[in-house]
């Protein structure tokens, strides 16, 4: 194949072109000034044909003070670049009928991706550049030993390949993956928004290795947590076929912060395994909750599950209103201010309102002064307590996010002149007593719903069986407010 040349045009003699440029001008301005005035003396065409002349004579000279030489280089092609993404994640772990892992059979791709470019002498020039499936390019294009990555975010991957080749001459994307995607989403569409195309390598389905299939199912994950305190994350787990055992891990990227093992016998298909950490930074971090068995499965899809975190660094911020000084604010007030994660402030009428109806201090509750609040308590109080604007700045404020509303029971603020006549109505998650009675006062043991068994409010142990057996003997309460109903959208966590 002949080589190709491009040529290039120098002027030896130009040292200075801005001057010899500026030169050129004022010489031919000067010429053409001279002779229309030559024209206008003599009236004759014949002089613009002397311009024509000088001006030639004048362009020669300054060519052969300029030198001119062409030179021929040789023309220098960059080759064109694959980027090439490499699932090295858990899933691709997976063995088919011959015993072969997912992985090794795409590091066996890859080298007859390689020997077949090397030996197409002829062809354009390619040049492979691989990436893991964290998107970071790999060190001297080696791909990993073994798939050790806890998570797959094959988007991701493909997006951030594209960025690292945006100064090379990018000319495609081929991913050599499973499938497996631990986000959840359910398509890829928007790679079709990038400059390259996309090209994907996979797996044939194999159904010789019999039914199994062991599935994370949909968990209530937090959304937010306190720094430096303990969370609990229980997660539903489901086993198709026969027994086997299992191990739950909690991700953090590709550190582990938690993992429990899990053994699943041939008659049992559902646990709810319960994992406990403690978050350390502030900031909001993507965890991946992911299951695996040595029993190969066909879908690895429902194995994992990604969700984001805020961990928070700051105190809750608590405004405690109370209409009347009794045992339960007490008590509840002490307790917050130990907490410390929370910052207090409590609002008090310490006068019973038949003696003298004010407010504990004269500022009334304003959208000003909820922006500095994350929960808002509101303990036994009449209706009248708060003042119709201060029930509209609060109901506003609820429609934000990461705002709390907790109201207390009591004679007065559950009774016929509480709450019931009031806007804040509309926000609670019961329906009022029309009539008397409002109050029951035999005591009274708490019995758990299924959703309050779930619930952070009413775990002590950790243990769901353990809990529910402590509140069946130890949560004898003396007296209640008393409801209609709870609204069709209200969750019973104790009846």
């Amino acid at each position: 194949m002949m080589p190709t040349y491009w040529g290039q045009l120098s002027f030896e003699g130009v040292r200075w072109p801005i001057l010899w440029g500026i030169g050129l001008v004022v010489g031919v301005l000067f010429l053409l000034w001279t002779y229309w005035g030559i024209f206008q003396r003599s009236a004759r065409s014949l002089a613009w044909l002397l311009f024509g002349i000088r001006l030639a004579g004048l362009l020669a000279l300054l060519l052969i003070l300029a030198k001119p030489t062409l030179t021929r280089e040789p023309l220098t092609i960059e080759p064109g670049r694959i980027a090439v993404v490499v699932d090295n994640s858990l899933s691709m772990t997976l063995a088919d009928a011959s015993g072969t892992s997912r992985y090794e059979r795409v590091r066996q791709a890859v080298t007859q991706l390689r020997r077949a470019i090397d030996t197409q002498a002829s062809a354009p020039a390619t040049v492979l550049d691989f990436y893991d499936i964290t998107g970071q390019p790999l060190a001297a294009n080696q791909l990993p030993a073994e798939a050790q990555v806890g998570y797959s975010d094959l988007g991701r991957a493909v997006r951030q390949a594209v960025a690292a080749s945006r100064s090379k001459p990018l000319t495609a994307v081929v991913l050599l993956s499973d499938g497996s995607d631990t986000t959840g989403r359910t398509d890829f569409r928007d790679l079709a928004e990038l400059p390259v195309p996309v090209f994907t390598v996979g797996f044939p389905r194999d159904d010789s290795a019999g039914v199994f299939d062991l599935a994370i199912r949909k968990p209530s994950l937090p959304t937010q947590a306190l720094l430096n305190n303990e969370l609990l994350l229980e997660v539903p787990l489901r086993k198709i076929g026969p027994a086997a055992n299992a191990k739950l891990t909690l991700y953090r990227g590709t550190t582990v912060i938690a993992e429990q093992e899990v053994d699943f016998d041939a008659t049992t298909a559902e646990k709810n395994v319960r994992l406990k950490f403690t978050p350390t930074e502030v900031g909001t971090f993507y965890y991946t909750l992911t299951v695996r068995s040595p029993t190969a499965e066909h879908n690895r899809l429902n194995n994992s599950v990604s969700f984001p975190l805020e961990v928070i660094g700051e105190p809750i911020r608590v405004l405690y209103l109370e209409g009347f000084l009794r045992f339960e604010s007490s008590f509840l007030i002490e307790l917050l201010k130990d907490d410390r994660d929370v910052a207090l402030e409590t609002l008090i009428r310490r006068a019973s309102p038949e003696i003298i109806a004010v407010r504990p201090v004269p500022e009334p509750l304003t959208a000003e002064k909820l922006k500095k609040v994350d929960v808002v308590i509101l303990g036994d109080m009449e209706g009248s307590f708060l003042a119709e604007a201060e029930y509209e700045a609060l109901l506003k404020w609820l429609d934000e996010k990461n705002h709390a509303l907790l109201v207390l029971g009591g004679y007065k603020s559950f009774g016929s002149e509480g709450w019931k006549a009031t806007p804040l109505a509309k926000a609670l998650p019961v329906v009022f007593a029309p009539s008397e009675p409002t109050q029951h006062e035999a005591n009274f043991v708490l019995r758990l719903t299924e959703e309050g068994k779930r619930h952070p409010i009413f775990q002590i142990s950790g243990n769901r069986v353990e809990d529910e057996e402590f509140w069946n003997q130890h949560g004898e309460l003396t007296g209640l407010a008393l409801v209609a109903q709870a609204k069709p959208a209200a969750t019973v966590l104790a009846e």
